[in-house]
């Protein structure tokens, strides 16, 4: 009797850890305390396979939350010569130098990084309102883990856009976009008491992927606000590939739709 009641215990603790469902507005919560309060200086690699060639693209990052980063992508190799681009985000916009002519945009819809550094609840579910994710909360696996599916479920018809919390700690490791494109987020290291960031980032789209590994993180620096302003920017972007393979087509592609 005694082991039959211990059994019952154990398994409603189970029942309890993993089918309990936490509201949406205190997964995001708990979320965006993981992404820091100050400016992130971030370096990292973007790694390209296609047709048997492998290519690198170099990439130092500035991220004032999610309104505010900067992007120096510098080709290595074959492409040091030949691919550099130099992007400021802020909010809806971005900026770029095209020889000394300052050109503004949108933000391409797939541009992911943003929401890695979403520093208020507020802001996040706006952001998954425009990624047409539906604002309801169910228990799945994502990146082998048990996490928190936002989200309609997906179909054999359609791949519905969703994102996953993982349900122990709250990182965002998973995001499937509304073009179908996802990204797998892995790796994740304390930075700080306020941040938390992942070594590891996977986006598959269209038959195509890239692996980037985070080489550098820090939030102990020296810059500032005024890194962010479109009228600082002093390099140009130059993207000049004369002879096009598949590999750099993918990576053109790449840099189209989420950069």
């Amino acid at each position: 009797m005694k082991t039959f009641f211990a059994l019952t215990l154990v398994q409603l603790f189970l029942s309890f850890s993993y089918g309990f469902v936490l509201p949406l507005d205190t997964i995001l919560k708990k979320h965006v305390v993981l992404n820091g309060s100050k400016i992130i200086a971030l370096e990292q690699d973007v790694f390209f396979k296609e047709s048997g060639l492998e290519a690198v693209i170099h990439e130092t990052w500035l991220i004032e939350g999610d309104k505010n980063l900067k992007l120096i992508a510098t080709g290595i190799g074959d492409l040091k010569d030949s691919f550099k681009i130099v992007a400021l985000y802020n909010g809806k916009y971005r900026s770029i130098l095209i020889g000394k002519n300052r050109v503004t945009d949108l933000v391409a819809n797939d541009f992911f990084e943003r929401y890695l550094s979403v520093r208020s609840a507020d802001s996040f579910k706006s952001y998954l309102q425009s990624l047409q994710i539906q604002p309801q909360v169910r228990l799945s696996r994502a990146e082998g883990a048990v996490a928190y599916a936002v989200g309609t479920a997906s179909t054999p018809e359609a791949l519905n856009p969703q994102a996953w919390f993982k349900q122990d700690s709250f990182e965002l490791v998973k995001l499937r976009l509304p073009s179908e494109a996802e990204v797998s987020l892995e790796d994740f290291v304390v930075i700080s008491p306020q941040l938390t960031y992942p070594k590891t980032k996977k986006i598959e789209w269209a038959g195509k992927s890239a692996l980037i590994k985070v080489r550098q993180i820090s939030d102990k620096n020296k810059y500032k606000l005024t890194d962010f302003y479109p009228q600082n920017l002093s390099q140009p972007t130059d993207v000049a590939i004369q002879q096009k393979s598949p590999l750099h087509t993918t990576i053109e592609d790449f840099y189209k739709r989420f950069r």
